[in-house]
């Protein structure tokens, strides 16, 4: 019996440590920033940054957001890009200019074939440094 419940033991002992190295590995759920959302009047989600949020923040929101994906979609279509995340961003510090530069940047690489339409997506998706184009 004492063999039965030390085993029981060890057991959730092992399961307890890997469950907190697996908590490490898991990506930050989108609930972690839903105090950056809001909606619009016809429904539509709004990414809210304010003055103070530090770039890198903003683009861990943004690679984080259903904004981006929606973005992504249309690739290459720039205008429709450019559009679509205009109206999804509410920020006053330039941040959005600066990503929409960004993003043409990364559109006339694409129309001189200097990538490829797989690779626009991932720099698109994952943003490093937005200011590599000036």
């Amino acid at each position: 019996m004492y063999l039965v419940v030390f085993f029981v033991e060890v057991i959730v002992i092992f399961f307890y440590l890997e469950w907190q190295k697996v908590d490490y590995l898991i990506e930050p759920s989108n609930e972690q920033y839903s105090s950056y959302y809001s909606r619009d009047i016809i429904g539509n989600d709004i990414l809210l940054f304010n003055d103070l949020m530090k770039e890198k923040e903003k683009i861990s929101v943004l690679k984080e957001s259903e904004l981006m994906r929606e973005v992504i979609k249309y690739v290459p279509r720039i205008e429709i890009m450019s559009e679509i995340f205009r109206n999804g961003v509410n920020d006053e510090s330039g941040f959005k200019e600066d990503f929409v530069t960004y993003m043409e940047y990364l559109h006339f690489q694409y129309l001189g074939e200097e990538i490829t339409i797989e690779l626009f997506r991932e720099r698109l998706s994952n943003p490093n440094d937005i200011h590599s184009v000036y």
